[in-house]
């Protein structure tokens, strides 16, 4: 099966022991499945962390947001009435590049981990 997974920023913890909620469930679902990670991320320099990611999951998409536009634009996204963190986890980038591969590549599912994400999977 082929699965879509939209969560949180994934940071491998050098224990597996420490490992998030999330990356177990993409350990779990990537012994037997394709997986596929896509997240954002506010962390100006993520390069050790994706090529972490990589190395285990193989196939990532992800973004990376401005942490000091995205603050902004979540508290006014909070003042007219809306998530403040689907605001912060919102990216162009990220949606055109989901986009793109939903339009050549078919999910068998897709899973959402954070609330924030769910914005990409309706979009889907």
């Amino acid at each position: 099966m082929k699965i879509l997974m939209l969560g949180r920023w994934l940071p491998v913890s050098r224990r597996r022991e420490d490992a998030t909620r999330e990356v177990r469930l993409a350990r779990q679902l990537a012994r037997s499945h394709r997986l596929t990670l896509a997240f954002v991320t506010d962390d100006p320099n993520p390069a050790g962390a994706i090529s972490a990611l990589r190395a285990e999951f193989g196939d990532l998409e992800f973004a990376v947001v401005t942490r000091g536009w995205k603050t902004l634009s979540s508290a006014v996204s909070l003042a007219t009435g809306s998530s403040a963190s689907m605001a912060y986890a919102r990216s162009a980038a990220l949606a055109a590049r989901l986009r793109d591969r939903l339009r050549v590549d078919a999910y068998d599912a897709i899973c959402v981990t954070s609330s924030s994400m769910i914005q990409y999977a309706l979009d889907a």
